[in-house]
């Protein structure tokens, strides 16, 4: 990682598939950038300089196996903790002391899936959630204790694409027909299920995290490969569309992705399809309308044969910032 002209590396040999990294987006937290390698380096730098703070090796320190496609769940640090999935018995999920990076609490008896950890405040409570590849549950941030769980096993321990809230409904999805959604207590820390995915309903993200607005869920299914708009009170599809995923395409293609990004309050959305494109789409329960399209990057990885780019874009400043395995592009959005 170079840091001002400076470079922090280390060695470490792949065994993964897909034998490269990282996976993880590196976490900022005022004077210090938090670093998650694929093959379990948990690492703490110093952002003016690049000086290593400490640093934990997952395998070696927690006994932790490493996922098949590698940890990709990035570090998320709120308050003096730092959380990131570790995976084993006792430890699905650890809390570090961001500043030295000593153990504060371990929780779960799971393996560590893919999927980062996030805080939401609802019941009255901010609960730390975590989608493992058993389920989505709800932890005190403070201390690793269970507020509550509600099971879902992917495929694979493919627990990848973050769960989204919208008001008291939370929706998780991941691969092949597994999705729940869940209504979340107003007075407690509590949560109940109120439908499951089925194959013809409901929309089952793998690796992009879908949108949730005003009682709709759109996101990329794996199986069939379209975007997918789903009424959130039942699962029903409302519409779907190859154009956010690969217009040309006239069949179904596995795992066909495109993250999606809102653009403020508006039905505008920020759309990076897996060929590489960057859409200006509006959504909204009628439909998909591609307002403009732009060739950022050409696909350097493949999946099931044909050739994809599946790293989410950074948006800051009216600047996107997409890359493939070979380069990272600057496009200026301010028009």
């Amino acid at each position: 990682m170079c840091i001002r002209d400076r470079q922090y590396t280390y060695d470490r040999p792949y065994e993964i598939s897909y034998p490269s990294g990282p996976r993880a987006t590196p976490t900022i937290d005022g004077d210090h950038v938090y670093l998650l390698g694929a093959e379990g380096d948990l690492t703490c730098l110093k952002v003016a300089d690049g000086a290593l703070v400490w640093q934990r090796h997952l395998p070696t320190d927690f006994g932790a196996d490493v996922p098949i496609w590698g940890f990709a769940a990035h570090p998320l640090v709120d308050g003096d903790l730092l959380y990131t999935m570790v995976g084993g018995a006792g430890q699905g999920v650890v809390a570090f002391e961001k500043a030295t990076g000593e153990v504060r609490w371990k929780a779960l008896d799971v393996n560590a899936g893919y999927c980062a950890p996030q805080i939401i405040q609802a019941g009255g409570t901010r609960q730390l959630i975590v989608f493992h590849p058993e389920g989505v549950q709800s932890l005190d941030p403070g201390t690793g204790a269970s507020h509550w769980s509600v099971p879902m096993k992917p495929s694979y321990e493919m627990s990848i694409a973050q769960p989204m809230v919208e008001d008291d409904l939370m929706y998780a999805s991941s691969i092949h027909t597994e999705a729940v959604m869940i209504r979340l207590g107003k007075d407690a820390p509590s949560a109940e299920e109120v439908w499951r995915g089925e194959a013809k309903n409901a929309v089952h993200c793998s690796n992009a995290p879908p949108a949730f607005v005003d009682g709709v869920v759109y996101g990329t299914d794996c199986l069939q490969g379209t975007l997918i708009a789903v009424d959130a009170t039942n699962g029903d599809r409302i519409w779907e569309t190859f154009q956010a995923t690969k217009p040309d395409e006239k069949r179904f293609i596995k795992h066909g992705t495109a993250f999606i990004t809102r653009l403020g309050e508006s039905n505008r959305y920020l759309v990076f399809s897996e060929n590489g494109d960057l859409i200006l789409a509006e959504m909204n329960p009628k439909g998909f309308e591609e307002l403009g399209r732009m060739h950022v990057v050409d696909p350097t990885n493949e999946s099931f044969g044909r050739p994809v780019v599946w790293s989410h874009p950074a948006y800051a400043e009216q600047t996107a910032f997409i890359r493939n395995d070979t380069e990272i592009v600057a496009v200026d959005l301010a028009e």
